[in-house]
């Protein structure tokens, strides 16, 4: 154990058994490895990693969709009784209706003056039956267009 650990690392012999020591869960599965010669049970082993990493990037890509529906990008066009309009890439103008539940951030603070027209926003909220959106968080953003929308295609 200690000459493959002077081999990996390139050390000296004192510096491979200080590693060695820290490295107790090596030593202990380098000590079980007669368990593993069986090419059933590593056959197993292989098909149980790659499931778990099936399973694993399925939940990654399946939590990112749900950000995804929920999140808006664009910029103020127009300010409503009931919230703003905002114009993104995807629908032209989108509805968003802002509550007294609404939280509006700009930078690490809470905002306090409100929205004004050719602020650039990232709106989180659920989406409505009728088309407008019910937002959660409103976040005012620096007005650099390169930053938060995608470039539109002429």
């Amino acid at each position: 154990m200690h000459l493959f650990l002077l081999d990996c690392f390139g050390q000296n012999k004192y510096d491979a058994l200080k590693l060695a020591k820290g490295m107790g869960w090596i030593r202990a599965i380098l000590n079980h490895m007669h368990l593993f010669k069986d090419k059933y049970v590593r056959m197993v082993l292989v098909l149980l990693g790659i499931l778990l990493a099936i399973v694993l990037s399925l939940m990654g890509v399946r939590g990112y969709m749900r950000w995804e529906d929920r999140q808006y990008f664009g910029e103020i066009i127009r300010i409503t009784d009931m919230g703003f309009v905002i114009t993104d890439s995807i629908v032209k103008e989108r509805i968003i209706d802002v509550s007294d539940q609404t939280v509006v951030k700009k930078g690490p603070h809470t905002e306090q003056d409100g929205f004004h027209v050719g602020d650039h926003v990232i709106i989180v909220g659920e989406a409505s039956t009728d088309g407008h959106v019910q937002a959660t968080l409103v976040r005012i953003v620096e007005n650099n267009q390169d930053i938060i929308l995608p470039r539109r295609k002429p």
